[in-house]
């Protein structure tokens, strides 16, 4: 009887058992993927609810009988009312919209007109001979970089371009054109990420919203497949790697005198006349903009590429994840034949109807991924001209009471796991660079007082600056002709390899951001304002609180990474800059650990992105705005699903109906 049969889980496992009246206990292990071990689902009976069963939210939302603490086991409830393809195409998910039109668009057109900018600007400088000292440097001595320049009777550095701005812009302007290129590189990507996650859906493998494009590659879609991924993630990777070199800090001396042999090295001789002209400088490097340009290019090729290959293939924009659900929902796609009559046939001795197909990840290998639970669920139709029907033939129908406590990120989705992982190691691998650059530093003197004060020369330089520029360094020549305009190419391509290590980690970050959004839209449904099922992706990223905090993490990052270790002529790593990064990127894997490891909160089950387990969440998907919660007793005990109106909360003392598959 199913008033005998509960559903229990604990969540370090992923057994469930099944308790009957007499005591006598029986396992099913229910095989999940990405370690999903305390997510637990039951599916409910698949019936159409009438009216005078459904409970309204006007029983008692806060009632004496329900109690929102977490008890110790979680259910829920899932049911399925038919759709019909024609209602989805009239009421159902936006396709797309001027506005993201619009920024896509723009996004392509400033794509294309920052890498023309950047190559001609860097193509001139390159070709350029005899480029003019600029006034302010004219007769002095100063560092452009770490590299020590006599300005007298000669030109300027062959490739490169200077002009005097206050302190406080050499540090400004390298920070805003790193925001800058970000969000050139964030406007793309939406381009990219949602072909992607179009063509996967078209070959059978989009199993979650949300995938790391980079490490995600179709089958049969080029403008996504392994070589442009490939071809992207080194143009990211040279794209910030030449941004650290395209300005470089100028620090005036004074006035320079003859050359002196210091500690067997020629140096200019700093006189004591006051200088009094601008004390600092900003340098461009007409080498590192033409790389620059080169991987702007590319990536925003790819992007038009992605729009322009097969330009139906992207069925809405929205980045929501329950506009994904819902379209895929009601839409199979092509060449499904195969896949329905597999399920047809598995279903075929203990499912009454036939069921709908979704082209989703595990699709064929049911086993293999946590949807499989779901893959065996029995859809029951409305009969026409009756306002109830029965239960389908199923001897697998349960009772299971509700969990307030729900499984978390990381547990649920392992390549989140994969990414804690990746930060933890590049953190260390940060504190094992900083300890060997401060050992070396206190070797060679570069932490004394005077070793930092000579930066300050005769000038009014700032102590600060001095500090954070020149206090405690490693370094290393690797060209020996400054004139020549292959060692800047060559700095470029050491400057990304060494960044590398930074900027692949800050991409696979944007998978958990992405993650977490997906669950926040869903769990607004069981809100009193409900979840929309048509939203815009840009209004969706300027309303998201980690996904703005990474946008402006990964600027000030990468712009403490270009201080940390610069490439001109010669390596140079500092220890405060270092020190600084090593801090940032603790305070990136503890946000992020902390944020994976939060369980939300009530009885919704959380899905983050997992579309076969959001469409079988949503039993009305029809709706712009949906709501979950109780949908009232049915036959002795309580279901749940969704509506296009508020429903009443889960009650923890009630038992709710669910299958085990």
């Amino acid at each position: 009887m199913l008033s005998h049969i509960s559903l229990v889980a604990t969540a370090p496992s992923s057994h469930w058992s099944m308790h009957s009246a007499t005591d006598q206990q029986h396992e099913t292990s229910i095989s999940t993927a990405d370690g999903c071990d305390d997510r637990v689902f039951a599916a409910c009976p698949s019936r159409t609810i009438p009216r005078s069963h459904q409970t309204t939210p006007s029983d008692s939302r806060v009632s004496g009988d329900q109690d929102l603490e977490p008890p110790s086991t979680c259910a829920v409830i899932l049911a399925d009312v038919p759709q019909s393809h024609d209602v989805e195409s009239q009421q159902g998910v936006q396709a797309d919209s001027v506005l993201a039109r619009r920024l896509r668009g723009m996004s392509l057109i400033v794509g294309f007109a920052s890498s023309i900018a950047a190559i001609c600007a860097g193509s001139y400088l390159t070709c350029k001979e005899g480029t003019s000292v600029p006034s302010f440097l004219e007769g002095t001595a100063a560092y452009v970089g770490y590299v020590l320049y006599r300005f007298v009777d000669r030109p300027y550095v062959a490739g490169h371009w200077a002009c005097h701005t206050s302190s406080f812009a050499t540090f400004a302007i390298p920070l805003l054109l790193n925001y800058g290129v970000g969000a050139i590189f964030d406007g793309l990507k939406i381009i990219h990420s949602t072909t992607l996650r179009w063509a996967l859906w078209e070959e059978h493998t989009l199993r979650y919203n949300s995938n790391p494009r980079l490490l995600t590659y179709a089958a049969r879609h080029p403008p996504n497949s392994w070589y442009a991924n490939t071809l992207s993630a080194a143009a990211l990777v040279f794209a910030y790697g030449s941004l650290s070199l395209v300005t470089t800090n100028i620090r005036v001396l004074g006035y320079s005198g003859d050359i002196v042999i210091v500690d067997g090295a020629p140096e200019p001789d700093i006189l004591d006349d006051p200088y009094l002209g601008s004390s600092s400088g900003i340098d461009f490097c007409g080498q590192a903009m033409i790389v620059l340009g080169i991987c702007l290019s590319v990536q925003t090729f790819l992007a038009a590429s992605c729009l322009l290959y097969r330009r139906g293939i992207v069925k809405t924009w929205s980045q929501n994840a329950l506009t994904t659900a819902r379209w895929c929902a009601s839409h199979p796609a092509p060449d499904v034949g195969e896949i329905q009559a597999e399920e047809r046939s598995a279903s075929e001795e203990s499912l009454s109807s036939s069921r709908r197909s979704c082209n989703l990840a595990g699709a064929k290998k049911r086993h293999n991924t946590a949807s499989s639970y779901f893959s065996t669920l029995l859809h029951g139709k409305e009969q026409p001209g009756r306002s109830d029907t029965t239960l389908s033939s199923a001897p697998s129908t349960i009772l299971v009471r509700p969990r307030f406590r729900q499984a978390s990120a990381r547990a649920s989705v392992l390549a989140i796991r994969y990414i804690l992982y990746v930060l933890w190691f590049t953190f260390l691998v940060a504190v094992v660079c900083t300890l060997a650059v401060i050992g070396i530093a206190l070797q060679n003197g570069s932490t004394k007082q005077d070793y930092v004060q000579d930066f300050l020369g005769s000038n009014n330089n700032s102590m600060v600056s001095a500090y954070w520029e020149r206090f405690g360094q490693a370094w290393f020549r690797y060209a020996s002709n400054r004139r020549h305009q292959s060692s800047g190419f060559l700095g470029v391509t050491i400057q990304s390899l060494f960044q590398s290590v930074l900027t692949l980690p800050l991409h696979c970050t944007e998978l958990l951001t992405n993650t977490l959004r997906d669950e926040r839209a869903w769990r607004r449904a069981y809100s009193s304002k409900g979840a929309r099922t048509n939203t815009n992706w840009f209004t969706d990223m300027l309303t998201d609180w980690p996904t703005i905090a990474l946008f402006l993490f990964k600027g000030l990052a990468q712009w403490i990474f270009s201080c940390a270790i610069t490439v001109n002529f010669v390596v140079v790593i500092d220890v405060i800059p270092m020190l600084t990064l090593v801090g940032l990127l603790f305070l990136l894997a503890l946000s992020a650990e902390l944020l994976a490891r939060y369980q939300p909160k009530g009885p919704q089950p959380a899905a983050y992105g997992d579309l076969r387990l959001l469409m079988e969440l949503m039993d009305e998907k029809h709706h712009d705005v949906i709501y979950w919660g109780d949908k009232g007793d049915l036959d002795g005990a309580r279901i749940t699903g969704t509506a296009g109106t508020p429903l009443a909360a889960v009650r923890r003392s009630q038992m709710y109906f669910g299958r085990s598959g």
